[in-house]
């Protein structure tokens, strides 16, 4: 949603400079960037839920479009990509603590 929104930056825009009363809560420059710098720290998870909703998902693909996720978050930099960070690292905590699933990485030769 953020992404189209970010897509219909400039109609917006126009339909804002064209009419009253959507200028009233047309958004300023910084409330832009904040939903582009959203957009952007989401996009990680975005991919990551797109991987973990394939029909023959095994737990070390599971594993590696989580690391891939995480990754991808860290490379952005930015505050809320941090916080998501935060939450990705306290949930891996409970996530490692699976057997099956250290069964799983531990028996798949692409995390060797």
């Amino acid at each position: 949603m953020l992404e189209r929104i970010n897509h219909l930056k400039e109609f917006i825009q126009n339909m804002a400079n064209n009419d009253s009363l959507l200028k009233k809560v047309c958004l300023n420059n910084m409330e832009w960037k904040q939903i582009d710098i959203i957009s952007q720290a989401l996009l990680p998870a975005k991919i990551c839920t797109k991987k973990l909703q394939n029909e023959q998902l095994t737990m070390s693909d599971f594993y590696g479009a989580w690391i891939l996720c995480k990754i991808e978050t860290e490379s952005i930099n930015s505050s809320f990509s941090k916080v998501i960070l935060g939450c990705l690292k306290n949930r891996e905590k409970y996530i490692m603590k699976n057997k099956v699933l250290l069964s799983a990485i531990f028996l798949d030769p692409r995390y060797k």
